[in-house]
């Protein structure tokens, strides 16, 4: 209770401090996201056999949907020099993060057999984030700090997933590739950031910082867009229950639920983790005055 108290008398002394440095702003920036908070979501698996024998390698590479590239616009009012409120809009476009399931013998009746299985993963966000700001300094580099929260919205994932086969004998091979997109659900998270002003004149700046994303989301949809068999498109034969998903908190089959092939099949929901640390640099305009 007295720490709580202590925080809000803090604030309260930033708010009333130096009122003539009250400005409206606003800015435009980009950065990069690396993983944070990571999770093993799938691995790597090497198999390489012959007459002689063979070994299976597993290689496990946890990591986050949020890695990637982020653009957007933000606006901001300062109170005073030292404390101010902000919010912020950015586009996110997510790295593709890849798995590969490899297979060879060398030896199968006397021919070669190899197989290849990769799946590609990649997130595409909105996110909205206000913030509180506290900024220090009188030079030309001040110092600030940005803490708030985030909501994302439509939020997307695409996966993937390809598979190709070949065997000497004969000349045969197979292949099939597969895409399923997931949607839908608002995601909640925190945003934190530490980093610096450089003051070009009375009406612009620059900044760089530091961010980090706190943030998972889970989907409420999924669907199956691309179906492909040797070439062939597998969509046309399929029923809705067989392309599309919808996902939910519970469920109850009884010993005689049948699925209906008109509608989607349903599945627990799941989370997937979207946090990253990253840098950002932009510009700021200021408007009003802003003598302190």
């Amino acid at each position: 209770m007295k720490t709580t108290q202590f925080c809000l008398l803090l604030l309260l002394c930033a708010a009333t401090k130096g009122t003539k440095a009250q400005h409206f702003y606003a800015g435009l920036g980009g950065g990069y996201g690396f993983p944070a908070a990571k999770q093993s979501l799938d691995y790597d698996v090497k198999s390489v056999y012959s007459s002689s024998g063979g070994s299976t390698e597993y290689n496990s590479h946890p990591t986050s949907f949020g890695m990637g590239i982020h653009t957007g616009l933000f606006f901001g009012y300062m109170l005073n020099s030292n404390l101010g409120f902000e919010i912020g809009a950015s586009y996110f476009i997510g790295s593709k993060t890849q798995f590969r399931t490899e297979y060879s013998n060398s030896d199968i009746n006397g021919g070669s057999y190899y197989s290849e299985q990769t799946s590609v993963y990649q997130g595409k966000m909105i996110r909205l984030i206000p913030t509180i700001r506290m900024s220090v300094g009188e030079k030309k580099l001040r110092p600030y700090m940005k803490a708030g929260l985030i909501v994302s919205l439509g939020n997307k994932l695409v996966s993937t997933q390809s598979y190709k086969s070949s065997f000497s004998l004969g000349g045969g091979s197979n292949s099939s590739e597969s895409i399923n997109e997931y949607t839908g659900g608002i995601s909640f998270g925190f945003h934190g950031s530490l980093g610096f002003n450089y003051i070009i004149n009375d009406k612009f700046m620059l900044f760089a910082e530091c961010a980090a994303n706190c943030q998972n989301w889970a989907p409420t949809k999924g669907e199956l867009t691309k179906s492909m068999q040797n070439g062939v498109d597998q969509l046309p034969n399929m029923d809705k229950v067989d392309k599309e998903v919808e996902f939910v908190n519970s469920y109850t089959e009884g010993s005689n639920t049948v699925n209906n092939p008109n509608e989607p099949t349903t599945e627990l929901k799941f989370f997937m983790p979207f946090s990253s640390i990253g840098l950002n640099i932009g510009i700021v305009m200021r408007f009003g005055k802003t003598s302190e």
